[in-house]
């Protein structure tokens, strides 16, 4: 049974990581669209837009921020269907467990 909560555990803390690398990308695809209003606005030059990009996300471009979180939710999502399939077989081992004793 405690092997059942780690991998509940286990399962938990994904869902909250996939949930926060959700919302990482709607602030990157926010603090974007702000930029290009601004630079659409005329508020900012072209080079000022670049300088406020760079400053915003280091040296990876917006894009490849996006990239990167798509593939960390890939990777908890696919980690989280592991998980559940090791909850799921030590279910079956534990009831197999309680009822073997009684046949």
């Amino acid at each position: 049974m405690e092997q059942i909560n780690n991998l509940e555990q286990r399962k938990r803390s994904l869902e909250e990581k996939i949930e926060r690398a959700k919302f990482c990308k709607k602030e990157v695809a926010r603090k974007v669209q702000e930029l290009i209003n601004q630079y659409d606005l005329g508020n900012l030059s072209y080079k000022e837009y670049e300088s406020l990009i760079e400053e915003a996300f280091g040296k990876r471009k917006p894009q490849e921020w996006l990239d990167y979180y798509d593939s960390y939710i890939k990777e908890c999502t696919n980690s989280i269907k592991l998980i559940e399939k090791d909850i799921t077989k030590s279910r079956v081992k534990s009831l197999a467990i309680k009822i073997v004793p009684i046949v």
